[in-house]
């Protein structure tokens, strides 16, 4: 990656937008090498110096589409997703007997999914 000096890009006299990417925050935001931002040709950006945070809450559509629509998604999933109701049970009575078994068995185990799911001890 080139990562030149203000002063060297000022120098050059040109009008790009120019977004520093550093910080733990977005990393690997436009992948690993940071080279995932072609969707940016298709945009009108202004010119000058940006930091990341700003520059995509202040531009949405620069962002990668897969991270930025990944949580929406994800918490769309979650209040629209229902398991079976004998499969909640099943996972709360397994979690409440894996954090108070002092050594949790295959045939202890295999018993409760046997008793909520109905099925054959086979």
């Amino acid at each position: 990656m080139w990562k030149p000096s203000r002063r060297q890009l000022e120098q050059l006299q040109i009008r790009f937008t120019y977004v520093n990417t550093q910080g733990p925050a977005y990393s690997e935001h436009f992948g690993a090498t940071e080279h995932n931002y072609s969707h940016w040709l298709s945009l009108e950006l202004p010119t000058g110096w940006w930091d990341i945070a700003r520059f995509l809450f202040l531009y949405p559509d620069a962002a990668s589409s897969t991270k930025r629509d990944a949580t929406p998604l994800r918490l769309l999933s979650w209040l629209s997703f229902r398991l079976e109701p004998a499969v909640e049970t099943l996972i709360e009575e397994t979690m409440l007997y894996l954090s108070t078994a002092e050594k949790a068995t295959e045939t202890d185990l295999l018993a409760l999914g046997t008793k909520h799911l109905c099925m054959d001890a086979s």
